[in-house]
């Protein structure tokens, strides 16, 4: 595993305050592979950042179903953003571009990362993604963790 110290990703303090408060909380039941369940109210730790993000007005959601684990058409939060009045982008699994924007939830090299793309690489330089590590089953405080120091 490769670090880089100094490679400090960017984002907003006030809004990573917000979701950092969310993430510890012990609130929210945590899910992978998707932003949000309607059915048992579980997020992924991108779920939780893209419902503050709804709560402040910036998106907008829309109910629909996705395949997960071994469950057929689960309930889903699916998250709705403007990029311009004529195009919409939206997601049930990673941030919307108009959630990165908001949040300046900016990686190493200026990009939005939709999935949460940390500093550092695993076993032949694949890249980690704050989803990866969700998904991984890492928990909520330990996410949160990693965002306050790389964020």
């Amino acid at each position: 595993m490769t670090i880089e110290l100094g490679a400090l990703l960017t984002m907003k303090p006030e809004i990573k305050a917000e979701w950092l408060k969310r993430l510890r909380s012990g609130n929210i039941p945590q899910t992978p592979s998707v932003l949000h369940r309607i059915d048992n109210g579980a997020m992924c730790c991108l779920g939780v950042l893209s419902e503050v993000a709804y709560d402040a007005g910036i998106v907008d959601r829309t109910e629909g179903r996705t395949s997960i684990e071994d469950d057929d058409a689960v309930p889903v939060y699916v998250y709705v953003g403007n990029v311009d009045e004529d195009r919409f982008d939206k997601s049930d699994f990673g941030l919307t571009q108009t959630v990165c924007h908001w949040a300046d939830f900016i990686d190493d090299v200026g990009s939005t990362t939709s999935l949460g793309l940390l500093p550092f690489s695993g076993r032949e330089d694949t890249k980690i993604y704050l989803a990866d590590l969700n998904d991984g089953g890492m928990s909520f405080d330990q996410i949160a963790d990693i965002i306050e120091y790389w964020y």
